[in-house]
């Protein structure tokens, strides 16, 4: 899905936003933080540079670097894709692989270990990327569980929050320690065949 760009920060009185620009910008910022640039190393001037406008056009839009991360990172909202319904244990392996192509290859999902790992250090900024990047991936699978404690498939006392922490967590830990989940011990299959013994086993 392409990258939602919402409007500006601020609309001053002026000449009309070239959309181009806008884009570029944003592009730009996102880029720059995917390689791994701090928000205290991050600087309006090199943003232009690197988006090819003049300083000027970009202070039209955004007053300050605050301003123009967070609409970078507002841009990176997808709404949840529900997963086609299969058994739970194809649901969730669906789901995993899911994550895990999208944090590999998505510019938000690999925008996840620099978050982690401190190239943010603005809270409000932070739980921006979390509302507009996380949320929406931990909602298929919660979905799925709570669709599934709903027909029984799994036993109504299993706790869906803590099962997705678990579930979610796995993928999200691998990726971050290691780049990625290739290897067949941290697989979304052997994962799930790990964690839906211990769901089911609730049942008991």
């Amino acid at each position: 899905m392409p990258r939602r760009f919402p409007e500006p920060h601020r609309r001053p009185p002026g000449r009309p936003r070239s959309e181009r620009a806008s884009r570029a910008i944003i592009g730009a910022t996102l880029d720059m933080l995917v390689e791994g640039v701090s928000m205290d190393s991050l600087s309006m001037e090199a943003v232009a540079a690197r988006a090819g406008v003049g300083k000027a056009t970009l202070y039209r839009r955004w007053p300050n670097k605050q301003a123009l991360v967070s609409d970078a990172l507002a841009s990176l909202y997808e709404p949840p894709v529900p997963v086609a319904r299969g058994s739970v244990r194809q649901d969730l392996i669906t789901a995993l692989d899911d994550l895990r192509r999208w944090a590999l290859r998505s510019t938000a999902g690999r925008l996840l270990p620099h978050f982690l790992g401190g190239v943010c250090p603005s809270p409000e900024l932070r739980d921006q990327y979390v509302r507009a990047v996380i949320e929406p991936r931990k909602a298929v699978i919660r979905e799925i569980l709570r669709r599934r404690i709903a027909s029984r498939d799994l036993h109504p006392d299993v706790d869906p929050e803590a099962t997705l922490t678990v579930v979610f967590g796995s993928v999200l830990f691998q990726l971050v320690l290691t780049g990625d989940t290739a290897e067949q011990d941290f697989s979304p299959e052997h994962i799930v065949e790990l964690i839906l013994p211990g769901i089911r086993a609730c049942a008991n």
